[in-house]
């Protein structure tokens, strides 16, 4: 799993790519990672879901470009794609490959690779980008708007 902080980074990450500079503007760090099942569902207190493996959709294992809609379907559903603020108050989280986990520094809120509530302080699990989308060549568009649960805290996530 990486992740891209800033604009300066991602031109460094890219340079001599043939693609423009502006390509690769990026406001907000995010979390992408192939979705892993819940084997089972945590009680409340219980420290979160049962998690399995993350699953890549075998469609990659043949190529790598030219996606029917279909395909680009299949491999969105499969695609966390998460804000790195934390739930709480907006700190941003940190992936620990060892633990499986991303954990915020700030107030130890805990989640696991889905994004899912693991605990601490955290009133909800960490924020989705839902609208993405995936192109025929292959390339992942984000674009800004997150989920906010019902009932549960309506902050938006804070980004300095």
């Amino acid at each position: 799993m990486e992740q891209v902080y800033s604009d300066r980074e991602i031109q460094e990450k890219f340079s001599g790519s043939q693609k423009s500079e502006s390509t690769f503007t990026v406001r907000h760090a995010v979390w992408i990672s192939w979705k892993a099942p819940i084997k089972a569902e945590g009680q409340q207190g219980s420290g979160g879901d049962v998690i399995g493996e993350p699953e890549k959709p075998s469609i990659l294992d043949q190529k790598t470009s030219g996606f029917t809609e279909s395909e680009r379907t299949e491999i969105l559903d499969k695609l966390n794609i998460l804000s790195n603020s934390c739930a709480h108050l907006g700190c941003p989280v940190r992936w620990f490959p060892d633990k499986h986990e991303f954990l915020c520094p700030c107030h130890g809120g805990l989640y696991d690779i889905n994004g899912g509530y693991v605990g601490g302080p955290p009133p909800r699990g960490m924020y989705r980008y839902t609208q993405a989308e995936i192109r025929e060549d292959g390339t992942l568009y984000i674009k800004y708007g997150y989920d906010i649960e019902p009932g549960l805290n309506k902050q938006q996530p804070y980004v300095v």
